[in-house]
């Protein structure tokens, strides 16, 4: 088992400068008034006191300079190269954050908005960018983060997201025997009755029916339900009522919002898969998940899947991302993979903990309806542990399917929490799954967890780091959300004095090695 004690790898490969900016960073996110106010203060800074530029020289030497690798990928190439030297890889995260995400969701309003389109169209040079980098910066292989609120409107993936809910409302109803599965000719009878899209007359509807029912057993499950119905059927179905839904559009809008968001991603998915970057689709809030796993799903099933029958499984190139913070987290994850090995795909999937809390559980109140998200932080470590034991335990199977269906599974354990950790390489060690394996990895977040990272990788795993990077300005909302967490993860006395007494312990060495000589 790595040792994560030991800090002196953790900070060994840090220079003098970085050393004191991190012991300056950690003693700046346990000042309970600067992290809660954060964004206040950095606007006051900028509007009132020192203004921009001096307000960006000052974040550069601190808390982007600490988190943050650069304002663009070609700035990030010193860094990525001091990784790879300990062993480390790169996703690489464009972390300028669409300021209109909180507030188009909030506010309502027009969903067909050309200022919009302009702006996300804008965003796929930006990330073509990003993915074109990463084989020049990580040859042998690496991720970039792309986030669906940048390609298309929240709004609409809110409003596209009631239809899929709609969907699965309706499916419980078709049960007769309760037992899981509907009748083929009883889910011809509920099309009858659905206002479906041009595109699905009674032969394609025909087709598709025999495509998710390759066997003829006459019967569908909750998998081949959600097959059933592509991304560009979506504005054509009824959503489900809700009232806080009110941005409604003609349906020819909505389409064509639709149709370019898929040429976006599309347009992304190919660059990565013919250079040999792989995408990591971020999640984000529970109101706009079903179309992000939704669109995701599809990418899945152009892009990730083997082009012969007997050729080797490689890794996959879209990976979607699982809160595992939400309490379906593992059923989806269970859901998603048993749709993966049926239609002949690779599934990746990142897991972490998550990043909406506050905001999911304000929701669910303000709208009356039941916290998708675990009542307590054991019950969400519970959760992680367990996906994450299921998902390897997966890659062990036995019987006549067992090299197909093992080889489909890709995860990515994404957590600075060490106990996850060392039940995930004691479950790989038990498991015989050698360190080196390409289907698991591990992933921390630029200057968070060290002592993680680097044990990792001198121990053989395969190890990355999340590196953001963009503007200094645009990337505020980052920076304070890692100030918020690590915050909390400063709180834990324990773990704080450690880290701590391990960034003072590396300094005093190189002052007594330099005063010796």
């Amino acid at each position: 088992r790595p040792n994560f004690d030991d800090f002196h790898v953790a900070n060994a490969s840090k220079s003098t400068p970085e050393l004191l900016r991190a012991i300056f960073v950690s003693q700046l996110c346990q000042i309970p008034f600067l992290v809660k106010n954060a964004s206040t203060l950095l606007d006051l800074s900028r509007r009132f006191v020192i203004g921009d530029t001096l307000t960006d020289q000052l974040l550069r030497k601190t808390l982007y300079g600490h988190f943050c690798g650069g304002t663009d990928p070609q700035a990030l190439k010193p860094l990525l190269q001091q990784l790879r030297v300990n062993g480390v890889g790169g996703i690489l995260d464009y972390a300028a954050e669409n300021e209109q995400e909180d507030k188009a969701l909030e506010d309502g309003g027009n969903i067909y908005n050309p200022y919009l389109e302009e702006q996300f169209d804008a965003h796929v040079s930006t990330f073509l960018e990003c993915i074109r980098t990463v084989p020049l910066v990580m040859p042998g292989g690496g991720f970039a983060a792309v986030k669906l609120t940048g390609l298309a409107n929240p709004q609409l993936l809110e409003l596209l997201s009631t239809r899929i809910d709609h969907l699965q409302q309706v499916f419980p109803r078709l049960h007769k025997d309760r037992d899981g599965m509907v009748s083929v000719v009883d889910v011809r009878d509920a099309l009858s009755r659905m206002n479906l899209p041009p595109s699905m007359t009674s032969s394609t509807t025909e087709l598709r029916l025999e495509e998710i029912d390759p066997h003829l057993t006459g019967k569908l499950d909750l998998v081949g339900w959600n097959s059933l119905w592509k991304v560009h059927d979506l504005p054509w179905l009824e959503p489900t009522r809700r009232d806080h839904i009110e941005h409604q559009m003609e349906v020819d809008q909505e389409v064509e919002l639709v149709q370019l968001m898929m040429n976006r991603v599309t347009t992304l998915a190919t660059e990565a898969s013919s250079n040999g970057t792989r995408l990591l689709m971020d999640a984000e809030q529970c109101r706009t998940q079903p179309a992000i796993d939704k669109v995701v799903m599809e990418l899945q099933r152009q892009f990730n899947v083997v082009s012969q029958p007997h050729e080797e499984t490689r890794p996959p190139t879209i990976f979607n991302t699982y809160q595992c913070y939400r309490k379906d987290s593992n059923y989806r994850v269970r859901q998603d993979l048993a749709g993966s090995r049926r239609y002949g795909y690779t599934f990746g999937a990142k897991l972490v903990r998550g990043a909406y809390m506050e905001r999911e559980r304000t929701l669910a109140m303000e709208q009356g309806r039941p916290c998708p998200i675990h009542e307590t932080q054991d019950d969400t470590d519970s959760c992680y542990n367990e996906t994450v034991q299921y998902l390897l335990n997966q890659m062990k199977m036995t019987g006549s399917e067992s090299d197909s269906c093992s080889n489909n599974v890709y995860v990515m354990c994404a957590t600075h929490n060490r106990q996850s950790l060392e039940l995930s390489v004691d479950r790989m060690k038990a498991l015989g799954i050698d360190k080196k394996d390409p289907r698991v990895s591990f992933a921390q977040l630029l200057g968070m967890s060290d002592n993680l990272t680097l044990p990792l990788a001198k121990d053989g795993y395969q190890v990355y780091k999340y590196i953001p990077y963009g503007p200094v300005k645009e990337t505020m909302a980052y920076l304070i959300r890692r100030m918020e967490e690590n915050a909390s993860m400063l709180a834990d006395e324990a773990r704080n004095r450690k880290e701590r007494v391990g960034l003072v312990q590396e300094l005093k060495k190189r002052f007594y090695s330099s005063a010796s000589e």
